[in-house]
């Protein structure tokens, strides 16, 4: 409560629990809240959309999640401008914080200045040593000042082009040195870098990226020159690398700079996670607002508009829809997880889609005119990862307003189902332009009705396929798919023709259809293909394609 950017702030409820309560986190959310909030944050809220009993029920649900504190900010306008006495004491009851800030207030700078105590917090130790860090890198981590900042600082000590580049080699920020010095290598960056081979840039991912600050002899691809480098990490990951070219004839003098560099990455990995609880804070707004309208949480009307233009969404633009999920019907969960994917395919994209990621699931929101192949575009953002990583996706050939984003994500859920019950691989992007007429049947499959008929037809081969151990069904699927051919099916099946008919007899005794007749054989296809899609056969495909 004495960051400055608090000072309008106005404590509602549970003054008496400020001193004892600990902020581990911060998060933005709006309702629902269920999944979206984890023990000890203090949660950012607008209450948007909120009578005076649902905002009783909104704090009495971020209570239940855990939260720490509170933090309301009320729309200019809104029908409720102030919190309801029953929801301060719901807050009180459970002895937690609660407060109000001003809707100039922005929740961005909210949360810069309370991870910066946090993160602070966390280097207490090495920031209580005087000679720990050089004052002037000190202040620029203390005050958050940003990478800029922190290369300038080292020019300052060191008095060389300094880079601060990402794991993958993009430039993040660099020094005035750096552009006075590399003006040639830093306007050619961006094209240079795009020649390097993947299997290149991890090589030097893992040369500039080591703990302390190591000797490296530069990136001549990238038209830099020996140096010292070093990884600033979070944890175990390295999140930038920080890069002090050793150019002209100045002398090196390792203890000294090397430990200025070294010690420059705790403010470089302190900015980045700075950074990303800001970008954070926002996508999770962002995405709580799609997976809202893609739900059916939040219907087109006033409110909806509200966010959006909030959020800076324009209501006209039109979208391709793509839904995927990292879990593959058997159960086996991919590598990475939904808000992991999320990041790569919003990076991969430049910011040019909107994504979203709940569970396992993503979706991403691509612009008609700027996005003219979604699922190629998709497929080569995912190359790079396994197959099992890349999990199922399905894209649609329609495009969607976010007024109609409800039915665009539910036609984008039904080309992943049905792509994956038609034998689409792992990492494979099915489109709905290419399903024929498994669109048209996936929606009997999902008509109990319909299922329940297919049941029907189909049960006297499937229980005497588990009585005798048979394979019936199957061998009815590729006579079927071979337009009746005895011939073709038996070699399909690796059998003789005699066996095949002999199967066929079998298969209209049990069922009563003949398999001489069109209307017969069509009953029986069009079970199979419900049954199928409905998951609940596994008729494995044949080996050979119908000539």
């Amino acid at each position: 409560m004495s960051a400055p950017i608090l000072r309008e702030a106005e404590v509602l409820g549970g003054e008496r629990f400020l001193d004892s309560t600990e902020i581990r986190w911060v998060a933005v959310t709006e309702p629902p809240v269920g999944g979206f909030i984890r023990p000890g944050e203090l949660v950012l809220t607008t209450g948007l959309g909120c009578d005076e009993a649902q905002l009783v029920d909104l704090v009495r649900d971020i209570v239940a999640e855990g939260a720490a504190a509170i933090c309301f900010s009320f729309p200019e306008g809104a029908d409720v401008s102030a919190l309801p006495a029953d929801a301060i004491a719901v807050a009180e009851e459970s002895e937690l914080p609660i407060i109000s800030t001003p809707w100039n207030v922005r929740f961005a700078e909210i949360i810069m200045a309370v991870t910066d105590r946090i993160i602070a917090q966390q280097h207490a130790a090495a920031l209580a040593e005087p000679d720990f860090l050089l004052r002037s890198v000190t202040s620029t981590a203390m005050e958050g000042a940003g990478l800029t900042a922190v290369a300038e600082a080292l020019e300052t000590v060191t008095n060389r082009a300094t880079l601060i580049l990402s794991p993958s080699l993009h430039l993040l920020a660099c020094g005035q040195l750096a552009n006075e010095r590399l003006t040639e290598a830093l306007s050619e960056w961006d094209g240079r870098l795009d020649e390097l081979s993947a299997e290149q840039v991890r090589e030097y991912e893992l040369a500039l990226g080591l703990e302390t600050a190591s000797w490296v002899e530069g990136i001549p691809e990238l038209g830099v020159g020996p140096g010292m480098s070093v990884g600033a990490r979070v944890g175990r990951r390295v999140v930038a690398l920080v890069y002090a070219v050793l150019d002209g004839d100045i002398p090196f003098i390792p203890a000294l700079e090397g430990r200025a560099v070294t010690q420059s990455s705790i403010a470089v990995a302190m900015e980045m996670m700075r950074l990303k609880a800001a970008a954070a804070a926002e996508q999770e707004v962002r995405g709580d607002f799609i997976l809202g309208l893609a739900e059916g949480r939040m219907a087109p009307g006033r409110e909806m508009t509200a966010r959006a233009t909030l959020l800076g969404y324009d209501l006209k633009t039109r979208y391709r829809v793509a839904s995927g999920r990292l879990e593959s019907p058997s159960g086996d969960l991919a590598a990475s997880d939904a808000e992991d994917m999320a990041e790569r395919l919003d990076s991969a994209f430049d910011h040019t889609v909107i994504v979203a990621a709940q569970g396992r699931k993503v979706m991403v929101l691509m612009e008609t005119d700027r996005h003219p192949e979604p699922a190629a575009e998709i497929a080569a953002a995912l190359e790079p990862l396994s197959p099992a990583e890349r999990g199922e996706w399905g894209v649609t050939s329609g495009d969607y307003s976010l007024a109609e984003l409800a039915r665009g994500a539910d036609r984008a859920e039904r080309v992943l189902e049905i792509g994956a019950s038609l034998g689409g691989q792992p990492g494979e992007v099915a489109k709905e332009e290419e399903l024929g007429s498994g669109l048209l049947l996936g929606i009997l499959a999902r008509d109990s009705e319909a299922v329940e008929i297919a049941r029907g037809i189909l049960q006297p081969i499937i229980d005497y396929d588990e009585q005798k151990g048979r394979d019936l069904l199957h061998t009815l699927d590729v006579f079927i798919r071979y337009h009746g051919n005895t011939s073709a099916a038996s070699r399909a099946l690796y059998m003789n023709r005699h066996s095949l008919m002999y199967r066929g007899r079998k298969i209209e005794e049990l069922t009563g259809y003949s398999l001489d007749s069109y209307e017969d054989r069509f009953r029986l296809d069009l079970s199979l293909h419900i049954l199928r899609l409905a998951g609940e056969i596994d008729v494995p495909e044949p080996d050979h394609e119908p000539e």
